[in-house]
């Protein structure tokens, strides 16, 4: 919530385009701080596509969560794609 305030605040004094020049310095700053702060991982070997998927499958499984949350990331998906679409066609 207070993001818009401040927000509005800062376009109030320095102009819309501020806030965008401001997002991109914060955000310059924070992937440096982060290069720097999280340690390199070491190479993996490459995992086969249909096994990455099947291990969807395994998350699954083993997680009572999981199931319910991908449904409800679909449908969170899905109602923004309905809108887009509903938006683009009328």
């Amino acid at each position: 919530m207070l993001s818009r305030t401040l927000s509005g605040f800062v376009a109030d004094l320095l102009g819309w385009r501020a806030i965008y020049v401001i997002a991109a310095a914060v955000t310059l700053v924070l992937a440096v701080v982060l290069r720097k702060v999280i340690p390199p991982l070491e190479p993996r070997e490459p995992v086969p596509y249909s096994r990455l998927l099947g291990s969807v499958f395994t998350v699954v499984a083993g997680h009572r969560a999981a199931a319910p949350t991908l449904v409800i990331c679909a449908a969170g998906f899905a109602s923004r794609d309905f809108q887009v679409l509903k938006v683009d066609h009328g």
